[in-house]
């Protein structure tokens, strides 16, 4: 950046920060006591959730839609859309969520859209998901990205929000 760059809100937004450990937020709304807890989504971090999780009424699992064309950090082989959806499916089936409720949010739809909007981000979408027809609009390919997650689901007991 210039010397005299000074960011925008745009910019400020749009900002990524790399969560690491876990970080706890607690609050109240209307008389109810909520605590959130971010546990990262980086591989090297997930060993570290299990002992999050107890007592847990809910999960708000995030994935970004626009990572269907990025390889993870720590593995330049593994695209983050697909390793997302693999590690949804494994955490949703452990007995430890058995009683959980999962809410299922696919967040930076916007970004999403810019690129899958470009004939690259087609292309790139057309071959991590071969099923996907040729016409399909970026509506369409968010409903496709969300039966995936939604067949992957592994608790059987509750219902995915």
């Amino acid at each position: 950046a210039t010397p005299n760059f000074e960011a925008t809100d745009q910019d400020i937004f749009r900002a990524k920060i790399k969560t690491t450990g876990i970080t706890e937020t607690e609050f109240r709304f209307e008389g109810v006591h909520f605590s959130i807890v971010d546990v990262g989504g980086q591989k090297t971090e997930r060993r570290k959730w299990i002992h999050c999780f107890e007592s847990v009424t809910s999960v708000i699992y995030l994935t970004a839609l626009d990572s269907f064309d990025m390889k993870m950090v720590e593995d330049a082989q593994t695209n983050r859309l697909l390793d997302s959806l693999e590690n949804f499916g494994e955490v949703t089936k452990s007995p430890h969520f058995k009683k959980t409720s999962w809410i299922l949010f696919l967040n930076r739809v916007d970004l999403f859209e810019s690129k899958y909007a470009t004939d690259r981000g087609m292309r790139a979408f057309k071959k991590l998901f071969p099923e996907a027809e040729d016409s399909l609009d970026a509506s369409s390919a968010i409903e496709l990205i969300s039966k995936k997650f939604s067949n992957n689901y592994g608790n059987t007991t509750r219902s995915l929000y």
